[in-house]
């Protein structure tokens, strides 16, 4: 089934002071094989589905090299999640990119692939997703990623490991910053990066809702037939 869509905004980064995190990660490393989701620090926010729905598992794919990964029901309604950063995470003056990365490994339930969104929520409980994947109406063995409301036009297949990244790019000013994901099929053995060729520079719109001071936790929504591991936020040490 198609989710509604929640506001689809998109969110920029500033680089951090010398004192803070470069980088974060959430790799469920730290939980018991079989908890849910809120052992992991995982909060319910919004949805028709419960945390006990979530659940940290060994991955299923013996291309993810990790112990632990969150995966869910395979026919899980949809549901919206969140947890906070580090208190380490501080991020302030427009003036560097950012890499929002994640491994995933989708999966058909029903008559698609459902869809799933990853972003931030604020401390004023406002949500941007950023990007994610789309299902495919025709078939269950494919589909697309999405950059905010965009959707590629080339499709993937089903049951491989991703690693997906969004690189939110600041370069020239936060009214013009722009996102551009690229991929890489770890089932298929793939080590270098492919940029998906219609999610480059999408725009993204910023607004003052989402100053970077307001960021406050990783955000989730889909339907929950999929595995997800690895969630990182970092900034570019170099020059734009």
């Amino acid at each position: 089934m198609k989710l509604p869509l929640c506001i689809l905004l998109p969110a920029c980064l500033w680089s951090f002071p010398v004192h803070a995190a470069e980088s974060i990660t959430e790799n469920f490393e730290s939980v018991t094989s079989g908890s849910s989701a809120a052992a992991a620090g995982w909060q319910f926010f919004a949805g028709k589905g419960t945390l006990d729905q979530l659940t940290i598992t060994e991955p299923a794919s013996p291309d993810n090299h990790s112990t632990r990964c969150l995966t869910g029901a395979p026919d899980g309604p949809d549901i919206q999640i969140y947890k906070a950063f580090p208190d380490s995470f501080d991020a302030r003056d427009v003036s560097r990119d950012i890499d929002y990365s994640v491994k995933i490994l989708p999966r058909a339930s029903g008559q698609k692939v459902p869809r799933l969104l990853f972003g931030i929520r604020t401390n004023e409980e406002k949500l941007a997703y950023l990007f994610g994947v789309e299902g495919n109406d025709y078939s269950t063995a494919k589909f697309a990623f999405r950059v905010g409301s965009k959707v590629s036009q080339d499709y993937f297949p089903v049951g491989h490991l991703y690693e997906v990244r969004l690189t939110i790019g600041l370069g020239a000013g936060l009214k013009e910053a722009a996102g551009s994901l690229s991929v890489r099929d770890l089932t298929a053995g793939q080590s270098d990066w492919t940029p998906v060729d219609d999610l480059q520079n999408v725009p993204l719109g910023l607004t003052e809702a989402f100053l970077p001071e307001k960021w406050s936790d990783w955000l989730i929504r889909g339907e929950y037939r999929r595995e997800i591991d690895d969630l990182t936020l970092s900034v570019h040490t170099g020059q734009n």
